[in-house]
């Protein structure tokens, strides 16, 4: 069963960096540690040193430093699927590789200790997940990925 996206989480990852976006991302972050823990992910530690250091409740966050390429990091995460077996993760399949860093980031995050796998079949994107594991794409983000009709047949999924 694919895990929802909407479960609750015990962190939330948050891209930070120098951008027109770092406003934004900062009061995601400072919203979000109300509640839950916030993973900043940066490729700019004294950026992201400066934010937690005016933070109230640092203990509410974590840094990864590792290089990205873009915000849309949602595009290229891994899937939580729970098995008999434990916890798996699938990395969904993308076309465009226009990102070569955002593509490699969680391969080398879950590798210190998790599985990964990839599905040449999961499209990357917008994929919502419904409370018992069926997974709703539309057919934009499968025809953006190589997924439609066609597609499936060459890769042995329909």
């Amino acid at each position: 069963m694919i895990v929802p996206d909407y479960a609750a989480p015990a962190a939330v990852l948050v891209p930070h960096f120098y951008s027109d976006l770092t406003p934004l991302l900062e009061e995601i972050a400072v919203r979000t540690a109300r509640t839950t823990g916030v993973i900043l992910l940066t490729r700019e530690p004294a950026l992201t040193e400066a934010f937690l250091a005016v933070q109230p409740d640092r203990k509410r966050y974590r840094v990864v430093t590792a290089p990205f390429d873009s915000p849309w990091l949602r595009d290229r995460a891994p899937v939580a699927v729970r098995t008999r077996a434990g916890m798996r993760w699938f990395v969904p399949r993308y076309r465009y590789q226009g990102r070569p860093r955002d593509n490699r980031l969680f391969w080398r995050i879950l590798a210190r200790g998790h599985p990964v796998l990839p599905v040449p079949y999961l499209p990357g994107g917008n994929l919502v997940v419904g409370a018992r594991g069926l997974v709703f794409v539309s057919r934009d983000v499968l025809r953006d990925n190589g997924l439609d009709e066609p597609g499936l047949h060459r890769h042995g999924a329909a």
